[in-house]
């Protein structure tokens, strides 16, 4: 409970009071307001809630993550007016109005709700934009002169050709997306960070003027450009992956840098042959299993991280919550389970993940789509989208299969040539 807030020592008495009436959204007496004025962070992931009445009691709030709720209008805003931190992952959100109460914001997460940028104009204070997984189509101008991080991974666009409005990008997210032409980012010289994965990009933008330029990926486009010759022109930056030859520093070859530090592997259990499946059996992957022979990997299974036992219903990702056949919300146990996983690939050291696709914990790219009928759309699991926000490259296991028989193939024909 203490993990709920933070700024002030609350009683014991009044953490076990705090829990359930957030649900309710009311609180009773004996939660003294004076104590709860002094709150600045608070999360309630999950929790079930409707309505946000309850913030009139927590005017000094600075952060609130209230993902993964049934919120669908947020005029009680206009009671946290000093808030710098404002998550609503996952709600059915449909009147944003009240963003204009909070005009001061830094950072803003609407991930997975159907924002516009229309709903957006009032935040001209905002440092970091995550808008991964809203359906946009195209880039539009805001007043954010001082932006630095913005996230649009899977959306549907095609040209970054109004990226020249945000100058200040230090880091920019557009994996995943729709995109025919990047060459708008030479004018964005701060950047360091630039993610272009999965697009459908033909041309390399120049991002030769991007002189602090530290990681670039644009793995699985539709390049036409000499790779090598723009290896030689990028040779400053510290993480480069422009294709297969890059991905597994990411490596798969045993030729890699080894100046570089060693790849370590997270791994879904069950692709090990775990039977930690949700039916009891296991998705055992030959290949895999062959590739991480003599390597450092680490297997993990959120789910029974997270305390699920197996078997266990079948579950998918619906509205931002992850609900089983039962239609039960095991998400609280989910999100346990990624965080426990995220501890265990931190402690181990991984740099890189194969996780196993279209699952609501490790799916990567495409997931289930929350009806059990078997029909995949775009989007991650929850472990795969916190271990891509700490900095771990993840496969899905599906790709990384196909990855290596493609290498297989041109080991065999080189051979055959010689």
């Amino acid at each position: 409970m203490s993990e709920l807030i933070r700024g002030v020592d609350l009683e014991e008495t009044v953490y076990d009071a705090l829990a359930p009436l957030f649900a309710k959204g009311i609180f009773r007496k004996k939660i003294k307001e004076k104590t709860l004025a002094k709150v600045t962070e608070l999360s309630l992931i999950h929790a079930d809630l409707d309505h946000l009445r309850f913030l009139v009691y927590f005017p000094q709030l600075r952060l609130l993550n209230i993902s993964g709720n049934q919120i669908s209008e947020l005029s009680q805003l206009k009671h946290v007016p000093h808030l710098e931190t404002l998550i609503v992952k996952g709600n059915p959100i449909v009147d944003w109005s009240g963003l204009r109460k909070v005009a001061g914001i830094k950072v803003l997460d609407a991930s997975d709700t159907a924002i516009t940028w229309h709903d957006l104009r009032f935040l001209s204070r905002l440092e970091e934009l995550y808008l991964n997984r809203c359906n946009l189509s195209e880039l539009m101008q805001l007043e954010c002169p001082q932006l630095k991080i913005l996230s649009l991974d899977h959306n549907r666009l095609r040209s970054l050709e109004q990226i020249y409005h945000y100058p200040h990008l230090e880091e920019l997210y557009v994996s995943d997306n729709h995109l025919l032409d990047a060459s708008a980012l030479a004018l964005l010289t701060d950047l360091s960070v630039l993610h272009l994965e999965h697009n459908l990009l033909q041309q390399m933008p120049d991002v030769t003027k991007l002189t602090q330029l530290l990681y670039l990926n644009v793995f699985d486009n539709c390049l036409l450009d000499s790779l090598d010759d723009w290896r030689e022109k990028l040779f400053y930056v510290d993480t480069l992956i422009l294709d297969e030859q890059d991905i597994a520093y990411f490596e798969l070859d045993d030729q890699y840098d080894h100046s570089k530090p060693p790849i370590r592997y997270v791994v879904s259990s069950c692709l090990m042959g775990e039977p930690c499946k949700y039916n009891g059996k296991s998705n055992a992957n030959e290949t895999i299993i062959q590739f991480l022979q003599g390597k450092d990997y680490v297997c993990v299974c959120p789910e029974q991280l997270g305390g699920l036992p197996t078997p266990r219903p079948c579950a998918e990702i619906r509205d931002g919550k992850i609900i089983n056949e039962n239609k039960e919300d095991v998400s609280a146990a989910y999100l346990l389970g990624a965080q426990e996983a995220l501890r265990i690939a931190n402690e181990h050291e991984a740099n890189v993940a194969i996780m196993q696709a279209r699952s609501p914990s490790c799916g990567k790219g495409e997931i289930y789509d929350g009806t059990f009928s078997k029909k995949l759309i775009a989007g991650s699991g929850l472990t795969v989208r916190l271990f891509e926000r700490n900095g771990l490259y993840v496969w899905n296991s599906d790709r990384f299969v196909e990855y290596l028989t493609k290498q297989c193939k041109i080991e065999h024909q080189e051979k055959a040539k010689d």
